[in-house]
């Protein structure tokens, strides 16, 4: 039984590296966090009261949103969407409130959200 404990821990071990390793090759393209801030804050808009960029708040961290989507050919429209529009259920009961930022805005940022997932 010692043998097989050994063997089901080198295999989990084994797993757990390969995991981590995948999720580390992951990452925020600090460029494009930097100018996804300046903008928020150039509008004046309250996004970040409530978004991280690496970070859950109240709403999810824009890495998460980014990953999430990644290569849906309707990422840019269904975030601006969802930025303009508000709504709920995708990352919780939170709801997220509508008409925070103009249309142009919200295609702006969702542009800028899609681009911070950099393999």
């Amino acid at each position: 039984m010692k043998h097989c404990n050994g063997i089901l821990a080198t295999f989990l071990t084994g797993a757990l590296l390969g995991l981590t390793t995948s999720l580390a090759s992951a990452a925020t393209d600090p460029a494009v966090a930097q100018q996804l801030k300046s903008y928020i804050n150039s509008k004046g808009l309250s996004c970040m009261g409530c978004h991280g960029i690496e970070q859950k708040k109240i709403g999810p961290a824009w890495i998460d949103v980014s990953k999430k989507f990644a290569g849906n050919p309707k990422e840019i429209q269904m975030l601006t969407d969802r930025i303009h529009k508000g709504g709920s259920g995708t990352w919780g009961s939170i709801p997220m409130p509508g008409n925070m930022a103009t249309d142009k805005q919200s295609a702006e940022i969702a542009k800028m959200i899609a681009a911070l997932y950099k393999k």
